[in-house]
């Protein structure tokens, strides 16, 4: 009476086996990221405009595998929450030591990501470090910095390389990008400044 059901289990298994690996690969090997399933439950346009620009670096594979993706995802959702309600005074007062605009860094950093999307395979790819640096800025610093103290930012540093991702000229995008890998590298490594080991 066993075998009969142990062969039975088995031959249901095997009969079901195709809906049970469709549904396996529609939970878990869907192309969208948690921001495509909240991307209709934001209202700023500057949050979309950032998701946008995401989506392009995700599906252009610009990031070093899943584990940086999920770092830099887990840190862009800090910067959503952010960008979809009003400052505090704290995080104004932070605002206003950056000396530069929230919402031009983000939208040249979209004409970053247009720019590097418009590109061959292998320009986009020796682009990649450079846009992982400007990612970088929304997933792992302005979350910190806008939670910290204000005496405990360099901002000397910080302003500058922001101010140069402000400045990105679509006109002639290379040497903006050039420029800003530049002013990383006064004082860091892009890859120091990726993982925020500074």
């Amino acid at each position: 009476m066993r075998n009969v059901t142990l062969l039975f289990l088995l031959f249901f298994c095997i009969h079901n086996s195709d809906a049970f690996l469709s549904y396996c690969m529609r939970a878990f090997s869907s192309k969208k990221d948690f921001f495509s399933s909240i991307y209709d439950q934001v209202n700023n346009p500057l949050t979309k405009t950032l998701i946008d620009s995401y989506q392009v670096a995700y599906e252009l594979k610009l990031f070093d595998g899943k584990r940086q993706v999920k770092e830099f995802s887990e840190g862009l959702k800090d910067m959503v929450e952010f960008l979809e309600r009003s400052p505090t005074q704290k995080e104004r007062e932070v605002l206003n030591n950056l000396n530069i605009s929230i919402d031009m860094l983000i939208y040249r950093t979209s004409e970053i990501m247009e720019f590097v999307k418009q590109s061959s395979p292998e320009e986009a790819l020796y682009f990649s470090k450079v846009t992982q640096a400007v990612f970088s800025i929304f997933s792992k610093y302005l979350p910190v910095i806008l939670k910290q103290d204000l005496h405990q930012t360099e901002w000397s540093k910080v302003n500058l390389i922001l101010q140069e991702v402000v400045n990105f000229d679509s006109r002639n995008p290379k040497f903006s990008l050039y420029k800003i890998e530049r002013t990383i590298e006064r004082w860091y490594s892009l890859r120091e400044w990726i993982l925020c080991r500074m």
